[in-house]
């Protein structure tokens, strides 16, 4: 249904029926004009608010849109890294498995070191185990017998003391008797 043309020659837009309308824009126009004849007044101010609001969403979507660009970008990077990465694992692995297959599990070399350098390196470690042990040892025993011989300097310092005192005092006292 076409409306009388406007002053600008087209023709308006005709509104659709309240029938037409979903519960939300009903409530909207409900919350917006409390009667027909408010539309003419509230009608250019709440276009404007429409309009304004539209555009900040726009414009937030602009942003989350650059957002998500250059998530996407940092996440392609990194999935390019990862992807590197492990193919240079592999890449290793291979090559890993490359020289173990030369020397491997059946190989002279391989049973040389299961059979004498890995015993042999066991025994080292656990000689210097020992002798790591020893100093330990070592080291708390020298500060115990500091530990005596401060205790027993000290002991005599005090005897030694008292010895004189006592001799001292002895002396004082037969001096003043006679």
């Amino acid at each position: 249904m076409e409306s009388p043309p406007s002053h600008h020659g087209s023709p308006t837009p005709a509104l659709p029926n309240n029938s037409e309308l979903s519960s939300e824009q009903t409530s909207f126009l409900d919350q917006n004009f409390g009667s027909p004849e408010d539309v003419p007044q509230k009608a250019p101010h709440l276009l404007a608010v429409l309009r304004s609001q539209c555009s900040d969403l726009e414009g937030d979507l602009l942003r989350l849109q650059t957002s998500l660009a250059k998530s996407c970008v940092s996440w392609v990077s990194r999935s390019f890294e990862a992807k590197a990465s492990a193919q240079r694992l592999n890449l290793d692995l291979q090559n890993l498995s490359l020289l173990t297959s030369q020397h491997g599990i059946g190989s002279k070399r391989f049973h040389g070191v299961l059979g004498r350098e890995l015993p042999q390196l066991a025994e080292k470690v656990l000689r210097i185990e020992a002798m790591r042990s020893y100093v330990e040892t070592t080291l708390q025993l020298e500060a115990l017998v500091g530990d005596l011989e401060d205790a027993v300097f000290c002991f005599m310092n005090c005897q030694t003391s008292n010895m004189f005192s006592a001799k001292l005092s002895k002396s004082s006292m037969s001096t003043v008797i006679h």
